[in-house]
């Protein structure tokens, strides 16, 4: 009997050694929100008169705040990839890439990341309010739903402010997670040229406050 028990203690701690072996050895995938390419056309007719533009840190809530990517299937349930992460909080990876973006529809010598010197003359600044970034297996597609604003550089006064639904369609089947961080990208990028489009047109209406 005693030999028995030992066995079945024996094979117990077997089982619970190879799951524990089993979620050791099972790798992480990492990925990064991707800027527009270097070689993106300015949206600019004369470089130099592109303004200082200021982009502040992202916000997201505190269900995307998180390292894993997340998908839903319905509007009330969302699913963690446990071994699908990003390479970085999700708040830093949009801010970088919105300020790349930026860079390149204006100008990169003249759009900064938060935080930047107090003495830093600053024509606009840029916020970002994420609601919802997630990508919709049904659907096959990512939605980015964003508040987002410019103002002048005091960040009190709002020039342009929006409220819009971005998305960006995953081609074939199942989509992989390199894929949908393609796709979240891609919402980045139509983003971007939205405010860099609202960037221009108070540029050149020179002051007061932009009409929709």
């Amino acid at each position: 009997m005693k030999v028995l028990r030992s066995l079945v203690m024996y094979i117990s701690l077997l089982g619970l050694l190879a799951g524990c072996l089993a979620q050791v050895s099972t790798p992480s995938n990492y990925f990064l929100l991707t800027a527009l390419s270097p070689a993106t056309e300015t949206l600019l007719a004369s470089p130099p008169s592109c303004p200082a533009v200021g982009v502040s840190q992202a916000v997201v809530p505190a269900f995307l705040d998180r390292p894993q990517l997340v998908t839903h299937r319905s509007p009330n349930q969302i699913e963690y990839a446990e071994f699908n992460r990003w390479a970085e909080p999700l708040e830093d990876g949009v801010t970088r890439v919105l300020r790349e973006n930026l860079g390149r529809l204006l100008a990169p010598e003249k759009v900064y990341a938060f935080p930047w010197s107090r003495n830093m003359q600053l024509d606009y600044e840029v916020h970002t309010v994420i609601s919802q970034f997630t990508a919709d297996l049904q659907a096959e597609q990512v939605v980015l739903v964003v508040f987002w604003r410019i103002t002048r550089p005091d960040g009190n006064t709002t020039l342009i402010a929006e409220e819009k639904v971005y998305t960006a369609e995953m081609q074939g089947g199942r989509p992989h997670y390199s894929q949908i961080a393609q796709s979240m990208s891609a919402t980045i990028a139509h983003l971007s040229e939205d405010i860099a489009a609202a960037v221009l047109r108070l540029q050149g209406a020179g002051s007061g406050v932009a009409e929709d």
